[in-house]
């Protein structure tokens, strides 16, 4: 026979007994998972687990939460509509509520479903204003009252009179003077705009400052007032201040002191920079001075507060040099004219300092007999004078002077030859420029009509070490006596030629790019040939010798990324490769970082394992070397296995 027990999930549970059902009273509301055992009455100690549970929920008496305090205005406007928001009570048990309000005047709201509600108060003075809910469902149902709404009505908004503006009495006209507003308050303790009336018929306009400035361009006296407005409310405005009398005058006649003679040379050359200086001087009321020089020459410089100013005369003569000074701010007050420093201004020796340049335009080639153009940039004579020019053809032929910078010219033999001109004045033909400066001479090459390339040059030359699987740019240069386009083509000395290949703009340098992708020594060969004329084709050039040393090329890996501790992992190395063929061996290297702490044996299997002595995550990488030359090892593998151990 059996007895049971209930665990009721409260901290209490039943007796142990045999009569069913057995009843519980909860004295607390919630929910509760109520289990029973049971157990044999003859050996106690035999008992059986927990029933599936049975989930009670007990409800408690219903009832409401107190509502927020009321939301809304403060400090409202008597006769003035106004809102506040009731809300934030709950029902026990999820029923709908309605709410009431206690405006604090010995007036009540009606139930309704709270939110919003309009209010119009009727008369000035401090209420107390709360929310009440109920359950719609049972109307008995009430909550307390919330905490109460401090509300102060207020009477219509006034604006005090502002005191008289607060500021200079007395100025001068065109300068600036500031007055200050005190005393506008709103009796509703709004913010307040204010304007000025400057007793000169301007008014300014409305500004939340609480000050004012202007400047009476007349003298005289005037009355300033100021007046206030609510900033919220437009039509509430204070009445104008009492006013304050500003007495406005003209200001004292200013006097500026006038500046010595401007020092400096008194003779130069024209198209010459000349530096001048001149005195500081004052003003008799301390403002800032500036300054204006008189060339002689009808013009003027200006040069602010500063007392250093340069010029260039253009034209030869003997001018008188001066100075005045002006007050800044009233431009009107000046000094009178210092005294002159005389300046003679002479016309320099004339001269053509650069010989004239040959442009790059001209033809490089030209066949003999052929007729080709041939020019110079224009130069200039310090004087602006018109010049004529000659040229040097380089064969002992010097044209005739022309004012034209362009001949045509046949040269009649074979040759190198450099052309470089010369320019003179017209009105002094003794003034020559010196003959274009070296670098600015143009060489032409002058041939027979039958075309000839110059020897390949192949760089690098002689012997260097190359990288494999690296590309590098090996150079060919050659050209044609007729200045035709060239191609080229190397023997990379592996059995492969490259492609014939151009340059677009470099015909004399052709840069071609080549990678070994295995070891030796290879010896390599250039030759070239005319784009135009392809059967005119050089002999082979000399060769250089190019080594590439062997090299590893690292392995990817790949294996296993979760494993037991002292069970093996198994790991596989590929893609490494000796770029000279000979035989691998691997190795793994392993740790809890990338880089690892402990390594394999080396071996030629590319299959290898790993047994982890301890849980925790590592990184796996695998390296490869040259079975015959082991100190040639490649690179890790880039990207390594990451296996996690567990126990």
């Amino acid at each position: 026979a059996l007895e049971y027990i209930f665990d009721w999930d409260d901290g209490t549970t039943s007796a142990w007994g045999t009569t069913m059902p057995v009843a519980h009273a909860w004295t607390v509301a919630g929910t509760y998972t109520v289990t029973a055992q049971a157990r044999c009455i003859e050996h106690p100690g035999a008992i059986s687990n927990n029933s599936v549970a049975l989930q009670v929920t007990i409800d408690g008496p219903e009832n409401v939460t107190v509502p927020m305090s009321p939301g809304g205005p403060q400090t409202p406007e008597v006769d003035v509509a106004v809102n506040y928001s009731i809300f934030g009570a709950t029902n026990s048990r999820g029923h709908t509520l309605e709410y009431r309000v206690d405006w604090g005047d010995d007036t009540m709201s009606d139930w309704g479903p709270g939110g919003t509600i309009s209010r119009t108060w009727t008369a000035t003075g401090e209420f107390i204003v709360r929310a009440q809910a109920r359950c719609q469902d049972h109307p008995d149902v009430e909550s307390v009252w919330s905490a109460g709404l401090m509300v102060t009505v207020l009477g219509p908004e006034t604006i005090s009179t502002p005191d008289a503006p607060t500021g200079p009495l007395t100025g001068v006209t065109l300068v600036t003077l500031r007055y200050d507003m005190t005393g506008a308050v709103s009796s509703h303790g709004h913010a307040v705009d204010i304007h000025f009336d400057w007793g000169n018929g301007i008014i300014t306009a409305m500004t939340t400052n609480d000050w004012g400035a202007t400047m009476w361009t007349a003298a005289g006296t005037y009355e300033v007032r100021v007046q206030a407005r609510c900033h919220d409310h437009l039509d509430v405005w204070s009445e104008w201040s009492a006013p304050t009398t500003v007495t406005i005058t003209d200001p004292p006649a200013e006097t500026i002191g006038t500046p010595e003679a401007p020092s400096g040379p008194t003779a130069g050359e024209i198209n010459e920079n000349m530096v001048y200086t001149t005195s500081a001087v004052v003003s008799s009321l301390g403002h800032a001075v500036a300054y204006v020089f008189d060339w002689g020459n009808g013009q003027e410089s200006p040069s602010y507060g500063i007392l250093e100013v340069d010029y260039v005369w253009y034209e030869a003569g003997t001018y008188d040099v001066r100075v005045k000074a002006h007050c800044i701010e009233h431009p009107e007050y000046e000094s009178a004219w210092s005294p002159v420093t005389q300046v003679t201004i002479t016309e320099p020796a004339e001269a053509i300092p650069h010989g004239p340049q040959i442009p790059s335009t001209i033809s490089d080639f030209a066949t003999i007999g052929d007729v080709e153009w041939v020019s110079c940039y224009a130069v200039d004579s310090n004087l602006g004078h018109t010049l004529e020019y000659r040229f040097d053809m380089g064969d002992g032929t010097i044209t005739a002077w022309s004012t034209d910078r362009n001949v045509y010219y046949a040269w009649s033999t074979v040759g190198t030859y450099i052309i470089s001109a010369q320019a003179r004045c017209v009105d002094h033909p003794a003034v020559e420029s010196p003959w274009t400066h070296t670098y600015y001479t143009h060489e032409i090459q002058i041939n027979d009509g039958i075309e000839t390339i110059s020897p390949v040059a192949l760089s690098p030359s002689g012997t260097w070490e190359r990288a494999p699987l690296e590309e590098f740019t090996y150079i060919v240069t050659c050209g044609t006596n007729m200045g035709h386009q060239i191609e080229a083509r190397i023997d990379w000395g592996n059995g492969e030629i490259s492609e014939w290949t151009t340059h677009p703009w470099n015909w004399d340098n052709l840069y071609l790019l080549y990678t070994y992708n295995v070891s030796g020594t290879f010896e390599i060969r250039a030759q070239a040939r005319c784009v135009a004329h392809p059967e005119i084709v050089t002999e082979w050039s000399a060769t250089t010798t190019i080594i590439v040393p062997e090299a590893i090329i690292r392995p990817t890996i790949s294996g296993d990324t979760t494993g037991t501790v002292g069970v093996p992992a198994s790991y596989l190395a590929e893609g490494a490769e000796s770029t000279s063929g000979h035989a691998l061996e691997y190795r793994l290297e392993y740790g809890t970082s990338i880089y690892g702490s402990d390594y394999t044996e080396w071996a030629g299997a590319a299959a290898q394992q790993i047994t982890f002595t301890a849980a925790g995550t590592y990184y796996v990488r695998a390296r490869a070397r040259c079975a015959l030359h082991p100190e040639l090892w490649s690179g890790f593998s880039l990207d390594p296995v990451v296996i996690v151990i567990t126990e």
